[in-house]
């Protein structure tokens, strides 16, 4: 295409006069465009200067730990200091490093329900209710909680390079230019003008911060960053965000010609367009196609300076610059949560020259130069003393702060005259309150200055202005590492499908259970009674509940003493609908026969127990001959133990038929089986006086099957429990074995085979939880919660310990015996031994289904009050343990091959195993009840330093405002994390988790009356302080009636009531 135009006179002086304008607004500087200073990507991950200077972006997630004062002066002297000794000073000439970093609290709402939504979405396709839960929590955290965000920019100047290099690289770069093959645009952005002999010294300067911040083995301390680099287009992305902060979402570069569409050439001088054309040349300006330059891209496009203020976009902002550095330079945790406090926004970036020589040098050199003048004199002393430290081996570097606070743009309009006004009344207030507060952190001076507000302004953006406009002064490294943000923390998981912490300073800090960054979940939970352990408990069942990717209720599983969990298994359940609500259930374990469990019950239509199944059995029968194998040896018992058990099941099974001696199946031993004989008429099952009970469960076994009929298995497995063994059939077994042992030990002159039999029937009076046919099911509910306090009682001789123990073992198999199942090796067993078991192959494939399926559900088991079940050993030897403390160390150790999650809590630290702390995944303190000698044992027990001690000890019991305060230590594949956070719950979750019987009558009361998350909301509006309500019922009806109304019918009425301000509102 050919353009045939002329190029006349009085385009030439419009052209010089455009060229006239744009050279003074840049020298003014009041062109923002003249000074933003990336030209265009350099490569993948680098981006390129208009100077030439090469530069990267580092996010930075955050520090594997907190702020603790000791701690972070080892850090420094362990860490950071050598790193600058290595790569600053003398060695750092030409690297420049900007540490950016920005608390905002402002818009965070929107991003804390964000985070809920998915779940939310996905509950409700499952048709359960708890939107109000999520909600309340969301807004709660976001009224507290703050957005952290932290980015380092390297760059890489010329000066890296050695004179001669330096002249060799100006040349190369100057020759590159003349090229008229280039591909180049007066309107476009600028391509290839880095440096290219710059780029192998910028990669290690990367390179080497990279390594430094993600290395987490250089001592107990130093745990490492998690940081990442950012790639070209990331990284540009991340800049504009800093100035664009509500419309960077949707934003993109564009860098290369793929990226643009053609546009119009309204900028390019008519000159260039005129002289790129015609006859045979080719044209030399391609701006309609390649991208506009970045300057164009990312400025805003509404800057204007309002004296010491300046507009940028849809912000107001008041920028500052320390102009005297800090006398006494002091962490930065100082000034941080004093904004916190105060809810107040704020940015500072951090300038650290490598080459500390062009740092204040006119002044250095002025001084020298006229040394008369106190301040010349000063200024001459602080550098001979910043030389002589040098001398010493230390650094000094060239060192500025620039920072910043904002509020939202609000412009008046004058309905009269028209006139807009900008209200400055927030910001102005902001400003004089971070002025305030930084002149106090180490008390330094700072400044604006008036008319560059724009310039200043940019500075406090990321990258917008390089260098940072403030000025820079030598500083020691130590002084300047004093004020970084070197030991914010990171927060390791995402906030969705996760529990929710916030740090003092108000970052979110979530915890993911289950999560794939630990190697497994070993979590145990320590706090006194009212300090929030039992809350944390229920959240992480609500959490493991409530998450997104669930597609059917997960297993959770757990003992606990008294109505503590009460709270969440009320929400879970009310939650469901009502075909659903039998698989939340919460009862108390009992042992006075009307909840029994036999243990000798086996899979589905298996004669005989797995593996697994059959090493429970052994184990816990060994406890209860406990007496006998501590005075013989474990070897006996043992060995007696497994031939019974193999007699046992034999003599159960018709196909053994020397020792098979069961009566044939009979309706009258079934009749409590609902629905049995109707399904066997109906299907023509068979069946005569020589018909055994395994051939009828099998008979069943094979319609339900045939015909995916659930409520047929369901009866051919309680019909299978009057086919398997029972407690008597093991005393029989075990008195068949007297030849077979005869020459065991005597025990008190009788044979050994006696006094087993003896214990075991002497077992069946004690223990009428197991001795008979099973009498209850919780197959069908995933979530099952016992209440251990009636059945253990509160005896301390060795026979409570030893009773406690096996009911322990016995309902910690009734709750386990669907997650300790590992898919491979069951489906090896079935298919290897399916003929042994008793199993059909449509049968093996219906269990190789189940466990496929289970496989992938989550599944927890958690204990409350560990100190109840005696967990701890007895003789007090911290290195050994009770039968439950084996047994919970078992769990622990099995927790990760069966993908089951075990969580403990308990009110002192001694009685948690001492197994148990190699496994730690995570673990949750919260406080040590202000003792000085428990803050102690904990210290001791866990291997916490003497900061994290004394921050266990500082807490205090919980209130609604800052809600918990919780020592948290997680585990993780990239390191281990601990830090002090607060664990909230908002008004309505803890009305749901709420556990006192008034409390709890309430509840229900309204959950029958109405919609539960009505319930919840008329009790977290209406009722603040539950006594207090209830009192001035009592209290108003006696002076009212003249009667005395009772708690119960007090709360009767409160609900009475609340239901009616709920119609009168509706209404």
């Amino acid at each position: 295409m050919v353009i045939s135009m002329s190029y006349t006179f009085a385009d030439r002086c419009l052209d010089s006069i455009d060229e006239l304008i744009a050279g003074l607004r840049s020298w003014t500087a009041s062109d923002p465009t003249s000074y933003f200073p990336i030209a265009s990507a350099f490569d993948e991950n680098t981006l390129a200067l208009y100077s030439g200077s090469l530069m990267s972006v580092i996010k930075l997630d955050g520090y594997y730990g907190e702020y603790f004062p000791n701690q972070f002066e080892t850090l420094l002297s362990e860490g950071w200091e050598q790193f600058f000794r290595n790569r600053m000073g003398s060695n750092g000439k030409g690297l420049d490093i900007l540490w950016f970093y920005e608390s905002d609290h402002e818009g965070i709402k929107d991003t804390m329900r964000d985070a809920r939504k998915p779940q939310i979405d996905a509950l409700l396709q499952r048709g359960i209710d708890i939107e109000d839960v999520l909600l309340d929590e969301a807004d709660l955290y976001a009224s507290q909680c703050v957005k952290e965000t932290q980015y380092l920019i390297v760059i890489t100047h010329l000066s890296a390079l050695s004179k001669i290099e330096q002249k060799a690289a100006r040349k190369h770069r100057k020759s590159s230019f003349r090229k008229d093959d280039r591909a180049a645009g007066a309107d476009a952005i600028a391509q290839s003008l880095g440096y290219e002999s710059l780029h192998e010294v910028h990669e290690q300067h990367v390179n080497s911060l990279l390594v430094f911040m993600s290395d987490n083995t250089r001592s107990e301390v130093s745990r490492g960053y998690l940081v990442k680099r950012l790639d070209a287009y990331q990284a540009l992305k991340i800049i504009y965000s800093t100035a664009h902060p509500h419309t960077f979402e949707t934003w993109e570069a564009r860098l290369q010609q793929k990226d643009t569409k053609p546009r119009n050439l309204d900028k390019i001088p008519l000159k260039t367009i005129q002289q790129q054309y015609g006859g045979k040349y080719t044209p030399r300006d391609f701006s309609l196609l390649l991208p506009p330059r970045l300057s164009q891209q990312m400025l805003p496009s509404h800057i204007k300076e309002l004296g010491k203020y300046a507009i940028l976009g849809d912000r107001i902002y008041a920028p500052y610059f320390v102009k005297e550095l800090a006398l006494d330079p002091q962490p930065v945790e100082h000034l941080i949560r004093q904004c916190y406090q105060r809810r107040l926004p704020f940015r500072i970036v951090y300038s650290i020259l490598g080459d500390p020589t062009a740092a204040n040098s006119w002044n250095i050199n002025f001084a020298n130069i006229f040394t008369f003048g106190m301040v010349n004199r000063q200024i001459n002393n602080a550098v001979k003393a910043l030389a002589s430290y040098v001398e010493q081996g230390g650094v000094q570097v060239g060192y500025s702060i620039a920072f910043t606070t904002w509020a939202n743009l609000e412009v008046n309009v004058d309905l009269e005259t028209g006139k807009e006004t900008v209200n400055l009344d927030t910001v102005m207030r902001r400003s004089r309150d971070l002025e305030t507060l930084f002149q106090q952190w180490g008390q330094q001076q700072v400044s604006n200055v008036y008319g560059c507000a724009a310039q200043q302004a940019l500075s406090t953006c990321l990258g917008y202005h390089l260098p940072v406009a403030a000025p820079a002064a030598p500083q020691t490294e130590r002084d300047v590492l004093r004020q970084l943000p070197i030991s914010r923390p990171v927060s390791i998981w995402k906030p969705q499908d996760s529990m929710w912490f916030r740090t003092s300073t108000g970052v979110l800090n979530p915890y993911q259970p289950f999560s794939k960054k630990q190697s497994s979940m070993v979590a145990v939970v320590l706090g006194g009674m009212g300090y929030g352990k039992s809350n944390l408990l229920s959240d992480v069942n609500f959490c493991l509940f409530s998450n997104s990717q669930n597609s059917q209720v997960p297993y959770l599983r757990g003992l606990d003493f008294g109505a503590s969990s009460t709270g969440v298994i009320d929400l879970m359940a009310s939650s469901l609908p009502e075909s659903q609500k039998h698989q939340v259930i919460f009862k108390p374990f009992v042992n006075d026969g009307s909840m029994v469990k036999n243990l000798f019950d086996t899979r589905l239509g298996c004669r005989y127990p797995l593996t697994d199944h059959k090493q429970f059995l052994i184990g816990w029968l060994q406890l209860i001959c406990e007496e006998l194998s501590t005075r013989f040896g474990v070897t006996h018992i043992a060995n007696v133990i497994t031939a019974a058990i193999e007699r046992m099941y034999a003599e159960t099974d018709p196909r053994e038929s020397h020792l098979y001696s069961r009566s044939p199946f009979n309706y009258a031993e079934a009749r409590g089986i609902e629905g049995l004989q109707e399904v066997i008429e109906a299907n023509g099952i068979e069946i005569d006086g020589h018909t055994t009970w395994w051939e009828v469960v099998d008979a069943l076994i094979a319609v339900g099957l045939e015909n995916d009929d659930q409520k047929i298995l369901y009866i051919a497995t309680c019909l299978q429990r009057l086919a398997v063994p029972k407690w008597d059939d093991l005393c029989s077994a075990v008195n068949a074995l007297s030849n077979q042992f005869s020459d065991l030990p005597e025990v008190d002159g009788k044979p050994y085979i006696s006094a087993v039999s003896a214990t075991l029937t002497g077992v069946s009076r004690i223990f009428p939880c197991f001795v008979s046919r099973t009498n209850f099911d919780v197959s069908e509910s995933p979530v099952c919660v016992f209440d251990m306090t009636e059945v253990y009682g509160r005896g301390t001789s060795n026979y409570d310990l030893w009773k406690r123990g096996v009911v322990f073992t016995v309902a910690y198999r009734v709750l386990c015996e669907d997650l300790f199942i590992n898919r491979d090796i069951a489906n090896d067993e079935m298919r290897v031994n399916a003929d042994y078991l008793g199993l059909s192959q449509d049968l093996v494939r219906y269990h190789i289904n189940f466990y496929e399926k289970q496989d992938s559900i989550p599944k927890l088991f958690w204990a409350d009050e560990v100190h109840r079940l005696d967990a701890a050993s007895k003789s007090g030897d911290s290195q050994a343990s009770s039968s439950t403390g084996r047994v919970l160390s078992s769990l622990c150790y099995e927790g990760r091959k069966f993908n089951v999650g075990i969580m403990l809590g308990s009110q002192l630290p001694q009685h948690i195993p001492e197994d148990i702390l190699t496994l730690l995944t995570s673990l949750f303190i919260f406080g040590a009840n202000q003792s000085v000698e428990l803050a102690e044992a904990i210290k001791d027990k866990f291997g916490l330093s003497e900061d994290e001690r004394d921050a266990i000890l500082r807490i205090t019991p919980p209130n609604a405002v800052k809600g918990a305060e919780v020592f948290c230590e997680h585990r993780t594949r990239r390191g281990t994390q601990r830090l002090i956070t607060n664990f909230l719950l908002g008004s309505i979750k803890r009305w749901a988790y709420a556990t006192e019987a008034d409390e709890r009558a309430l509840r229900a009361t309204l959950y029958s009356r109405t919609r539960p998350s009505e319930a919840r909301k008329l009790l977290a509006t209406h009722v603040q302080d539950l006594e207090f309500a209830i009192n001035s019922i009592i209290s108003k009806e006696e002076q009212e009636t003249g009667r005395l109304v009772a708690r119960d019918q007090a709360i009767e009425i409160l609900a009475a009531n609340l239901l009616l301000k709920q119609e009168n509102q509706r209404g």
